[in-house]
């Protein structure tokens, strides 16, 4: 005799934020504590500034029905741009943030995907923080690019995904341009 076995579903998803507006409170939640207050400003100014050419998505990760997680993305032709990933505090460390950067990569693996790190320095008080942020990205793999971002006292590096070549590098560069300009001009220089 053989018993038949229900398909077991996985407890993570990870659903567009447009279609779940009840996750909204809690997804920004999550956001809220997990970065710093000028990115609040940023995000709020996101929906009316965006250029014609770059749009924006959203998407909640939830656990068992919980919401536990936040994506932001900017979409622009070929480059995806990974704005926020943030993780509810209880959630670090179980693997969360791990499954999101591989749906990441299945769902944008024909993308040129990028985002930006906090730029290492020995004098920052959370330099462990940093390389650690460094070296989960890598392991999903990113790298360093080199390029680095001035957002005021603080220094951003770009990461992108370690096949990317010079030419993809290059052809991002009006992207990033664009983007510089949703922040204060006078803030952020390439």
């Amino acid at each position: 005799m053989t018993t038949k076995q229900t398909p077991r579903t996985d407890p993570l998803q990870i659903l567009p934020l447009a279609e779940h507006p009840e996750c909204r409170s809690a997804a920004l939640e999550i956001f809220s504590y997990s970065l710093p207050e000028e990115e609040h400003i940023f995000l709020a100014k996101i929906p009316e500034e965006l250029p014609p050419s770059m749009h924006s998505k959203e998407w909640v990760i939830q656990y068992e029905s919980r919401t536990v997680g936040y994506i932001h993305l900017l979409l622009s032709g070929e480059i995806t741009y990974l704005l926020y990933l943030a993780i509810a505090k209880d959630c670090r460390g179980k693997g969360i943030g791990g499954r999101a950067m591989d749906w990441i990569n299945r769902r944008f693996a024909a993308q040129f995907v990028c985002f930006c790190v906090e730029t290492p320095a020995e004098d920052a008080p959370d330099q462990k923080e940093r390389l650690a942020r460094i070296r989960f990205y890598e392991r999903f793999g990113y790298q360093l690019t080199g390029i680095n971002i001035a957002n005021g006292e603080n220094q951003l590096s770009l990461m992108c995904r370690s096949t990317a070549g010079p030419e993809e590098l290059q052809n991002a560069l009006p992207f990033f341009e664009e983007l510089i300009g949703i922040y204060d001009k006078d803030m952020i220089s390439l």
